[in-house]
């Protein structure tokens, strides 16, 4: 335990607050029902996988009928290859990456307040050292690459669990405190189908704790390994629930009167951004800053081509259950798919919440995310071409980096997460600084 008299308050109220391992009776972990209709996810995922290698598959397609030993051979090679071709010319529309409207750059309002140009210099700096990986030649394999080589990292030494009573549930927390006196504690939200021992969690941990950032991973209820809950579908992981995030916000700014930041990858972005839009003003005070990485806005954008649709299309079966949770009204369900609706209902843009916000939120996203499309991650103008969004809305959008990869140089294995992890603490120190003015 650390010594430094910051630290040990924190920890100590924070213990007050938790217990050391969730209730052993009454906690489930509830099979999920079996998904229908899986083929067309499974065909999407290996038209993926297609689309990722057009490069190397052009090169073997046209190669092959060359290299042909004879003319037999050459035949059926040059077919097969001609229809290889037209089936990827095909596929180039449904799996389409990038926008044309929405530009790499700085955007916000960053002349209004002391923060908006302590923000802007950050982010620029955060543009000069953006050296994507060179020889990374397409989104899909700069989304996948560091996921791969970045495997299986080890968590660093001193992360402890606890757990936190909500709503008659009990959400895990991965804490790791800094060696020196801490500056802020961190509130880190992971993406879909991942946990705490993500390599990009781990990653962030270790820069928290290098820059003296008390980090503390939630894991979402059900999710990862041993996270239990109570009841059915309904009372576990829903990506509309704001309710256990805000509570975990509360609860961390409550035990410290040090800055509490919020971070969120992907889908753990999406419910970031959607707290800081539906909590509004509510929130001064209580949340220094959030940032939102590969995350989105405007979620339902996700749907617009018949890919997304198909990838997406499975979690159709939960959607039912979800309603309750965003409040989603019958008449909104009518002429629209389940996924689509709740993909609506959840988003931080929905019926111009994002105009709410009112802590300092970052958007860091990549023009060529072949997941979360920066269309519907980046600012938002109106007709007459004006930011429309909240004055404390600000987002870095680089040219290239997939959905969180954003790998660099040369020896990306080497660097890691760390544009992203550092990008994400240059915010947060720069709205501290800017609220200590």
């Amino acid at each position: 335990m650390s010594t430094n008299p910051i630290t040990s308050e924190f920890w100590e109220s924070l213990c007050r607050r938790t217990v050391s391992s969730p209730p052993t009776s009454g906690g489930t972990v509830i099979r999920p029902p079996r998904l229908p209709y899986v083929m067309p996810c499974v065909v999407a995922i290996a038209g993926l996988i297609i689309e990722g290698l057009r490069p190397i598959l052009i090169v073997a397609v046209v190669s092959a009928p060359l290299l042909a030993a004879d003319h037999y051979t050459r035949r059926p090679l040059m077919l097969l290859a001609a229809s290889v071709i037209l089936v990827m010319l095909w596929m180039k529309a449904r799996y389409h990456v990038g926008s044309e409207s929405i530009h790499p750059g700085v955007y916000g309002h960053f002349t209004t307040s002391a923060v908006g140009r302590r923000v802007e210099q950050s982010l620029r700096r955060a543009l000069e050292r953006h050296h994507p990986t060179p020889y990374l030649f397409n989104a899909h394999l700069r989304t996948v690459i560091l996921h791969v080589l970045m495997y299986g990292s080890p968590p660093p030494q001193g992360l402890q669990r606890r757990w936190f009573p909500v709503e008659e549930q009990h959400i895990a927390l991965d804490v790791l405190l800094p060696k020196g006196s801490p500056k802020g504690v961190v509130l880190l939200l992971h993406g879909l189908n991942g946990d705490t021992n993500e390599p990009y969690v781990i990653d962030m941990y270790k820069a928290c704790q290098a820059r003296g950032f008390i980090g503390c991973g939630m894991l979402g209820r059900g999710l990862g390994s041993g996270s239990p809950f109570n009841g059915g579908p309904q009372d576990t992981f829903s990506p509309g629930r704001i309710s256990d995030v805000l509570a975990v916000v509360s609860m961390l700014h409550s035990c410290t009167s040090l800055p509490v930041s919020l971070g969120g990858w992907s889908l753990g972005g999406v419910i970031a951004a959607n707290l800081v839009a539906r909590c509004g003003s509510s929130l001064k005070g209580v949340l220094s800053g959030c940032v939102v990485i590969s995350g989105g806005l405007r979620l339902w954008e996700m749907f617009d081509s018949e890919c997304a649709a198909e990838l997406c299309g499975a979690y159709g079966v939960y959607c039912g259950e979800w309603y309750p949770l965003l409040g989603m009204s019958q008449s909104l369900r009518i002429g629209i798919t389940h996924v689509t609706a709740v993909a609506v209902a959840m988003s931080a843009d929905d019926e111009g919440k994002c105009r709410d916000i009112a802590v300092p939120t970052l958007i860091v996203h990549a023009v060529d995310d072949p997941v979360m499309h920066v269309a519907l991650a980046g600012p938002k103008y109106d007709d007459d071409g004006r930011d429309a969004s909240s004055q404390c809305l600000f987002a870095v959008i680089t040219p290239s980096g997939g959905h969180l990869g954003f790998p660099q140089g040369w020896t990306p294995w080497t660097t890691g997460f760390g544009w992203i992890s550092n990008t994400a603490l240059d915010f947060a120190d720069a709205v501290m600084s800017s609220d200590h003015d």
